[in-house]
């Protein structure tokens, strides 16, 4: 029952899903939600499903009103993973927050403290930490890090690229899925014209 329930959930999140694995910043008239999709874009993985799921549920229950979208990885080198900075949008949305979700496999739980994430495209040398505060995110997407600051910072490169550390191939098969972003984005009253 509970399989079927989940597959229900997905089939019912898929066409927000679709809608809302994009890509903006500062979302002005020119800008559009809906733009037709390129033909190596990643389908969402079953964790990205999955989270979407999770939290739009836990959206629901708590009255949520804002926009969540989740960005599956782009093929990239060796060890890093990466995202494209320039996103489409909503009109009037305003980036608030940018994470990148780690899909762990359970039996992995005690080495959940003992990641990072390094931005390697723009480089910085700050080891970006697991965050565990309340965030709209539903706790089942993975381990979380808040990217938002560098994220930011790398507006005008074309891509936001990140290395796990230590390197999983220390660490054996820990991920269940690629890191995926999720950004959540807020509507800005825009004064009328």
């Amino acid at each position: 029952m509970e399989r079927h329930c989940s597959f229900g959930l997905y089939c019912l999140f898929l066409p927000a899903l679709l809608v809302c694995v994009s890509s903006g910043r500062e979302c002005t008239e020119k800008d559009s939600l809906l733009t037709e999709v390129s033909s190596y874009v990643n389908m969402p993985s079953e964790c990205v499903l999955s989270c979407t799921a999770h939290t739009y549920r836990e959206m629901l229950k708590k009255r949520e009103v804002q926009t969540v979208r989740f960005n599956p990885t782009s093929p990239s080198e060796l060890g890093q993973y990466c995202w494209p900075t320039q996103m489409k949008c909503g009109l009037g949305e305003r980036l608030q927050h940018a994470y990148i979700m780690l899909p762990l496999h359970d039996r992995t739980q005690g080495v959940k403290d003992s990641f990072g994430l390094r931005p390697t495209f723009p480089v910085q040398q700050d080891l970006l930490l697991p965050q565990h505060r309340q965030t709209v995110l539903s706790n089942d997407c993975g381990l979380r890090f808040d990217v938002t600051s560098p994220f930011i910072a790398s507006e005008y490169q074309p891509m936001f690229c990140v290395e796990i550390v230590p390197p999983l191939s220390t660490l054996g098969k820990v991920l269940k899925c690629p890191p995926f972003l999720v950004t959540t984005w807020q509507k800005q009253h825009l004064p009328p014209t």
